[in-house]
């Protein structure tokens, strides 16, 4: 493995998670308020997942993008499938979490939405990638694994940092576990490529 590309890899997620969660907390939330009044509490919730996860994953992916721009030739398709992966599998996620709250109570509908939220990001990173890299579904999966990771430590975060947390600190911490994960997978093909 390529350490010092793994290292710039978490660096630049670190700091696109950093700069992007300041604004994406804002606009996600305005955005799905807006939707709320005129579509109802299902759609705002869907909204603002895919905003906010989507826009996190943007930042991520574009910290991630400038790093292996020049090393692999599939560094485009990786910073589109990330970025849509994750506008996806927020809105998937919030959408199915506020759709089933109700009926099947919250821990069924967390359980749920985790489901369903990975799935759906993982097959948006496999259909970018599949005919650009080997083992797609490989990278999918690592890309599933690093969300959970990435959701894990900000939960611990928001434990022990309170309100910051929800800031760009937050989002700082949310991209530096993901791309502790995630950076074996460029780390490995830029050293096979090379």
């Amino acid at each position: 493995m390529n350490r010092r590309l793994w290292t710039r890899w978490v660096v630049a997620s670190t700091l696109g998670g950093l700069v992007f969660a300041s604004f994406v907390r804002l606009v996600s939330l305005a955005a799905g308020g807006a939707v709320g009044e005129a579509a109802g509490a299902v759609a705002a919730e869907a909204v603002v997942g895919a905003l906010a996860l989507g826009g996190i994953m943007l930042g991520i992916a574009t910290g991630q993008w400038v790093v292996i721009r020049r090393h692999v030739v599939w560094a485009g398709p990786l910073w589109l499938s990330t970025s849509a992966g994750g506008a996806v599998g927020g809105g998937a996620a919030f959408g199915v979490l506020a759709w089933l709250t109700e009926s099947a109570g919250p821990g069924a509908a967390v359980a749920a939405a985790v489901v369903v939220g990975l799935a759906a990001f993982g097959a948006v990173q496999w259909l970018g990638l599949r005919r650009r890299i080997s083992g797609p579904g490989r990278y999918a999966a690592t890309g599933m694994a690093g969300l959970v990771a990435a959701v894990l430590v900000t939960a611990i975060t928001g434990m022990l940092l309170g309100d910051l947390a929800g800031t760009g600190v937050g989002g700082g911490f949310f991209g530096a576990a993901y791309g502790a994960v995630t950076g074996r997978m460029p780390a490995a093909a830029h050293s096979s490529n090379a």
